[in-house]
């Protein structure tokens, strides 16, 4: 009798202790985010404002839920302020005092787990007097396993010449995309140069690592933003650790 209650205890043991390692490996696991729209909406007889941003529900860390959630609104509202600063100079001119202005963003969603949050903002201004309307891009890249911005510098190792590699990989594949157009490899030579201006805009997709150029950047104006997607298993061995792991 006394075995057989020794040998149920250490059973029971066992099992807290195997339930417990199982509870800690899930809570060490990424899980996706639920993501959902905020708008801004403003529209008069001078300007006409239509934003869509993304804000998260189902993170564990409420609090650092809170500071994403935050940090993506404090910047759509920054942007709508610059716009409604511009319209005003723009109005100033006293043949354009009747037009309307614009101001449109929306987003692409990279990956969107409880360990990287990663956004494309699209943007396009028009003002009275331009010839076609501003269409440019900013990214919203964030680690929250430490709650900061993910830079290239903080993604890969500081001694791996991953600029030289990106420029590589990035000028191949433009020219492929480019391959109708006479004078895409001068575009392309300039706008893939390996310093880190020409690859600050990037996104952490599922597929791998998104460059993304502005237009005019490597292309005529009317190719619009141009992309490039690198596998991350080309580009693994050159990821600080934190990153090689979840990427």
């Amino acid at each position: 009798m006394k075995k057989e209650y020794i040998f149920g205890a250490v059973l029971l043991l066992l099992l807290l202790i195997a339930s417990y390692f199982a509870f800690f490996k899930q809570s060490t696991l990424s899980y996706p985010l639920q993501v959902k729209d905020a708008t801004i909406k403003e529209s008069n007889e001078k300007y006409s404002i239509d934003v869509i941003y993304p804000q998260v529900e189902n993170l564990t860390n409420k609090t650092e839920q809170s500071k994403l959630n935050q940090s993506v609104q404090d910047r759509m509202n920054s942007l709508v302020a610059e716009f409604k600063q511009n319209q005003v100079s723009s109005v100033e001119i006293p043949e354009f005092e009747n037009a309307k202005s614009e101001l449109k963003i929306t987003y692409t969603s990279g990956l969107a787990n409880s360990k990287i949050f990663s956004t494309q903002f699209q943007i396009l201004e028009n003002f009275p007097g331009m010839a076609h309307p501003n269409n440019y891009n900013e990214v919203f890249n964030y680690n929250l396993q430490n709650a900061s911005l993910i830079s290239l510098s903080t993604l890969f190792k500081p001694d791996s010449n991953y600029l030289q590699t990106l420029a590589e990989q990035a000028r191949k594949d433009l020219l492929e995309q480019e391959k109708e157009n006479p004078d895409a490899a001068d575009f392309i030579n300039e706008g893939t140069g390996p310093t880190a201006d020409n690859f600050d805009l990037f996104l952490l997709d599922k597929d791998g690592l998104v460059l993304i150029f502005n237009p005019a950047a490597v292309a005529p104006d009317y190719f619009g933003t141009m992309k490039v997607t690198i596998p991350y298993g080309q580009i693994r061995n050159l990821f600080n650790p934190e990153f090689s792991s979840i990427l």
